[in-house]
């Protein structure tokens, strides 16, 4: 979130409140998720919200003031709505990534859709698709999905042109292209069966 003042503004004192049925948050306004700059104040929680949902976000009197200790004496509150939840977890990188950086890999999606919460760079979606980004996998134009059976606990992938994960020569060893899929000790029908896949200089 980014508010804007028409003067420099600063920290002063009191809690920021951003709340949502099922969401309810309050950071204190010297908290490194407030950060202030010049005419801006940005706000990022630490957790992503919640989408699609309405939230209401409160800044008593006193909590942003300009240079002189001046202040809206009733304070700020306004509210938004967050986008809908996407219909399916995209991935958008070749680079298999296990919780590092803004991207979406295969790893982190399997994680997102298995375990129904956001991880790494993938969003949570509203279905238990998996869908590869087709700018980035193999045919341009050509969408290609992964959608896993939640009764049956089955991976199944549909694609008109293969989808290949590689890693670079060299590059195995702990979050570097190696071991994209995993399985529970002791889980009887919770693996993938995959049908058609090429694993390269894995």
């Amino acid at each position: 979130m980014l508010l804007n003042f028409n003067e420099d503004v600063q920290a002063g004192t009191g809690s920021i409140t951003i709340d949502a049925v099922g969401d309810n948050r309050v950071i204190d306004i010297t908290d490194p998720q407030v950060v202030f700059a010049g005419f801006t104040v940005t706000i990022t929680p630490t957790t992503p919200l919640l989408n699609g949902v309405t939230y209401t976000v409160t800044i008593p009197a006193g909590a942003i003031e300009d240079t002189n200790g001046n202040h809206p004496s009733d304070g700020v509150t306004f509210s938004f709505s967050t986008v809908d939840a996407a219909t399916s977890v995209v991935v958008n990188t070749i680079v298999d990534e296990n919780g590092a950086g803004a991207t979406c890999s295969l790893r982190e999606a399997l994680q997102t859709v298995n375990t129904q919460v956001a991880f790494g760079g993938c969003e949570l979606a509203s279905s238990n698709i998996i869908t590869f980004d087709p700018a980035v996998f193999v045919d341009p134009g050509t969408v290609q999905t992964i959608t896993l059976n939640s009764s049956l606990g089955e991976l199944v992938i549909d694609a008109m042109t293969p989808v290949e994960i590689q890693a670079l020569p060299g590059s195995s060893g702990a979050g570097k292209g190696c071991q994209p899929y995993s399985c529970a000790a002791g889980c009887t029908d919770c693996c993938a069966t995959i049908d058609g896949l090429i694993i390269a200089q894995g």
